[in-house]
């Protein structure tokens, strides 16, 4: 019964890595598009912009859900 607990968890991280990996881009872009329509100060835009470039970074190196995180808390900055 543990073997199987065990297989099934693996299978569902195995399987959820991808979706996670796929939203980053998608993520990162709705960040640019919001910063090049905002009207927020320049230090606000640099502080976003330096999230995506975390976040892009994180993607990069395979942290997929780390790199959703920094990037939503991107998108909260704009206010999306």
């Amino acid at each position: 019964m543990l073997k199987q607990i065990i297989i099934a968890s693996a299978l569902v991280v195995g399987l959820a890595a991808p979706a996670w990996a796929g939203s980053c881009p998608g993520v990162s872009k709705q960040v640019s598009a919001g910063l090049a329509k905002s009207t927020l100060p320049a230090a606000k835009k640099a502080e976003i912009m330096k999230l995506r470039n975390q976040g892009d970074m994180l993607h990069r190196t395979g942290k997929h859900g780390q790199s959703v995180a920094v990037l939503k808390r991107a998108m909260s900055m704009l206010g999306k």
